[in-house]
């Protein structure tokens, strides 16, 4: 029983690799899998509908498909409000040695994996290749 919904999170469909951002319009399917083993999303209908989702109909009265359209609105204010300070030189070499390992981990994804550079996956497996450089060269 799949529904028309308002993306919450962004990401990209493992089929035809088109992507999403949050609030953009999906269609959604619980009940089939997709290829990476996933409930079927796309915001594509016929790539949807070729992966054997299929869109139920929303119904008017009360229950569990009940038509809600309220748009999806952030709960918390997440702004970053960075306070002027002056940053010490060893804080500057820091940044740019952590810059460093940012950018071999990408390197690293790049050659492991097929994802596109704005990929959420990606971004994760980025930061856990991080972590990983930075316990290796303290070794």
């Amino acid at each position: 029983m799949g529904t028309k919904l308002v993306a919450k999170r962004a990401g990209t469909c493992p089929e035809c690799k088109k992507g999403w951002a949050v609030g953009d319009q999906a269609s959604w399917d619980k009940d089939v899998k997709n290829s990476a083993g996933f409930s079927v999303m796309c915001i594509d209908d016929e790539c949807f509908r070729e992966q054997g989702g299929k869109i139920t109909p929303r119904t008017s009265g009360g229950g569990f498909n009940t038509g809600f359209k309220k748009p999806f609105t952030p709960r918390a204010d997440v702004t970053l409000k960075v306070p002027e300070v002056e940053v010490s030189a060893a804080i500057n070499t820091a940044s740019e040695k952590l810059k460093e390992y940012v950018k071999a981990a990408d390197v690293l994804v790049e050659e492991l994996y097929t994802l596109p550079a704005g990929d959420q996956t990606r971004g994760q497996i980025r930061s856990k290749f991080v972590d990983q450089l930075i316990l290796i060269s303290k070794k």
